[in-house]
Order: C-alpha cells, then sequence, then structure tokens
C-alpha cells in the first residue's frame, strides 16, 4: 500500500515539476536604456558584439547600411517598407543568423537601410534594430528594475508574476485598447500601437486627430518636427492629453504629438496612434505573442518620473562626422527662437557643463531643469557667442 501511495505522489509532483520549468527563463538579456531606448548586444554570423536597439514597434529586423558592409553582408533584393513619417527603400540580406547570448535566430532576412540620422539624434552607435523577428519566437519580459531583457520559451509558457493582462492584437507590431480622455469629460476606447523604439509618451495620427479636432480642442500647442527609421521629417503638433487609462492607473496631462502627415504609420485610419516608451518604461511588460497576451506589472525605478515636455525650445543632435553637437530644431516662439541661436550651430557649453565630454542624453536633461536659469555657450560663423534662457515649460 505504501508504494501505491508513493508512486501517486510522484506521478501528482510531475506535472508541477514540468510546469516550472516551463515558466524559468532560457537567458536574461542586459540592457542599457538611453534616452528612453533600450539597447542590447548581439552578433550576426560570426561577427564581434553590435549594438541593436530593441524595439517592439519594428516589424523586422533592420542593419544600418555601413554595418553591413563591414560584415561583407551582400544583398540579394531591395524591398519597400513604412517607417513612422514615410516609406523607406531597404536591400534584403537573406537567411541571416543572429545570436543574443545563448539564443539563436536562424534564416532571419535582415533589412539594410542607412541609420546615420539615428545615431546623430540618439549621439550613439547604432548598427540595427531588432524587434518581431525575436519577440514571435520567444516570451520576453522588458524588466525595467533590473535593465534585463528575460526570455522564455514559448511553446509551455505560463505567467507567474503579478502583473495584470492585456490583450494584444498582431500584425508584426503590438496593439492593444486603452480607454483615453482626450479633454475633461467621457472616456473612448482606442487602439494603440505599443511602441518602445518611440522615444515619446504617446503620439495620435493625421486621422486621429482631424476626426477629433484634437489640435483646437486640447488647448495649447506648439510646433515640433519627427523622424523614425525613415529620415524623413513629419511636421507634428505637442499639447496635453487629460487621461489615459491603462488598467487600474490612471495617467493625467500627458504630453502628446499630434501628427500632420499623409504617410506612413501615422497616415493609418484604423490605429489612434502610438503608446511610446516614456509610459511603457513605467511597467515591467511581459509580451507572449503566440498568445497574444501582455502582462503589466508597475515597476518601481520609473513609477514617479515626470513626463518630458520641452523647456528650452531647443533640440540637439550630433553633427554628421559626430565630432560635434549641434543644433538641429528650434521651436517657433519660444525664447530660444528669440535668440541669436541658429540651426546648425555648435554647442560648447551648457550651463557650465562642457558637451565635448557628456553625453546628448545629459545634455538633455540640463535643458529640463524646471525654473531655471542657464547660459548657453555656442560658435556661430567661427566666433564665441553665449544666450541666457529661462527654462519653463512650453506648455
Amino acid at each position: 500500500m505504501k508504494q501505491i501511495i508513493l508512486l501517486v505522489s510522484i506521478f501528482c509532483f510531475m506535472p508541477f515539476m514540468h510546469a516550472q520549468k516551463d515558466t524559468e527563463p532560457i537567458t536574461k538579456i542586459p540592457f542599457e536604456l538611453e534616452g528612453n531606448h533600450i539597447f542590447i548586444q548581439l552578433k550576426i554570423e560570426e561577427s564581434e558584439s553590435l549594438e541593436f536597439v530593441f524595439d517592439t514597434g519594428a516589424g523586422g529586423t533592420v542593419i544600418n547600411t555601413t554595418t553591413a558592409e563591414k560584415l561583407g553582408l551582400i544583398a540579394s533584393k531591395t524591398s519597400e517598407n513604412t517607417g513612422a513619417s514615410g516609406k523607406v527603400i531597404t536591400k534584403i540580406i537573406k537567411n541571416s543568423q543572429i545570436r543574443i547570448k545563448t539564443i539563436k535566430l536562424d534564416k532571419i532576412d535582415l533589412q539594410s537601410a542607412p541609420l546615420s540620422h539615428l545615431e546623430e539624434k540618439f549621439g550613439r552607435n547604432l548598427d540595427g534594430i531588432i524587434g518581431y523577428d525575436f519577440l514571435k519566437k520567444y516570451v520576453v519580459e522588458i524588466d525595467y528594475d533590473d535593465f534585463e531583457l528575460v526570455v522564455f520559451k514559448a511553446k509551455n509558457f505560463k505567467y507567474q508574476g503579478d502583473g495584470e493582462m492585456v490583450k494584444i492584437d498582431l500584425g508584426n507590431v503590438p496593439t492593444a485598447v486603452f480607454p483615453i480622455a482626450l479633454k475633461e469629460g467621457r472616456y473612448i476606447k482606442e487602439e494603440f500601437i505599443l511602441d518602445n523604439g518611440a522615444g515619446l509618451a504617446l503620439a495620435f495620427t493625421s486621422p486621429f486627430s482631424k476626426r477629433n479636432n484634437l489640435r483646437s480642442s486640447i488647448g495649447k500647442t506648439y510646433p515640433n518636427n519627427a523622424s523614425g527609421f525613415s529620415s524623413n521629417v513629419a511636421n507634428v503638433y505637442v499639447g496635453k492629453i487629460h487621461k489615459l487609462k491603462i488598467l487600474d492607473y490612471e495617467y493625467a496631462n500627458i504630453p502628446a504629438s499630434i501628427y500632420n502627415t499623409d504617410v506612413g504609420v501615422f497616415a493609418n485610419e484604423v490605429i489612434a496612434g502610438v503608446i511610446g516608451n516614456e509610459i511603457l518604461k513605467k511597467f515591467n511588460i511581459t509580451f507572449d505573442y503566440k498568445r497574444k497576451r501582455s502582462y503589466w506589472e508597475l515597476n518601481d525605478r520609473f513609477l514617479n518620473e515626470a513626463f518630458e515636455i520641452s523647456h528650452s525650445g531647443l533640440k540637439l543632435k550630433l553633427n554628421s562626422d559626430r565630432s560635434k553637437i549641434i543644433v538641429d530644431y528650434i521651436i517657433p516662439k519660444s525664447e530660444v527662437a528669440n535668440s541669436k541661436l541658429k540651426v546648425g550651430d555648435e554647442i560648447i557649453e551648457i550651463d557650465n557643463v562642457k558637451t565635448s565630454n557628456t553625453s546628448l542624453t545629459q545634455l538633455r536633461k540640463l535643458l529640463h531643469q524646471d525654473g531655471k536659469v542657464i547660459t548657453i555657450k555656442f560658435k556661430q560663423d567661427h566666433q564665441v557667442q553665449e544666450v541666457t534662457i529661462h527654462l519653463k515649460p512650453l506648455i
């Protein structure tokens, strides 16, 4: 009798052991968060480590043209792709192998395209962008508390965390429906792309913006520009949306970009827009593409971080050879727009911090010191000059 009981106990315990094994991660991939973008290291074929952005909004895997040339990768044909603000022609490098720590992704078609415009904006090297080709094969948790991607096998995965489930729809990027209040009043449910490759909080498509008269209904806005995978520049206006509700959490007065374009993702008639990484990074999110589910758990690191709104009217980037910090864009009617600064001027110093040994991310933080009066030293026509700016939100 004792032997029978023992056997029953073993057989009862075996499924539990199997379930536990299926929910253990197969690897953890450390990442850097730079300007709201996730950078990971991977290898293509037998290459050295390469710097890629992990981007849930990337429907394919992109490799920088210069990196592809250095690796001797040969393209077989061209393809037309849709970026945030327009079409992009890429060259296809077929059947490549990608290695991320112990993970191997075989027979991946790489899309080769110039990414120098993104390197200038990020202020660092960028070898490529990866998203769907990785996420469709594995369950991936983006853990912002520990700055790592936690990877699970998809086949028998069972979520064991404390997060709440949000259903996602898939083409080759995830979308989900959330309630939003554009101004004071009722919530409406709208579909958004979940795009952690977008460094902003919210962005609305042109059709949605026009249907809801966003520019005239949400109050004060300021003009801006935007670009993404495509180097095409789109005109946008930035204003504040009343509230967005994610599960039981409400976010108020959210800065949102209102697009005005008839090409690219933001000309889409179906979706309302994009939820970007300024919001997404407040949660540790597990994406399970196989079951069209995601799990959202608030993290401690970014829970109370304020949303970014321009305080200076000044946008910076690296110059083409990445040797200098220059003025990329000046927001019209801002305080800096009335100064001597011009697009293309070299920035030498911000608030007594020299730009020569400071990252773009850190310099941008200096321009968001609410209420502070700062001095900016710059070079224009070979002459060093300076301006003083009172930093305050433009909206």
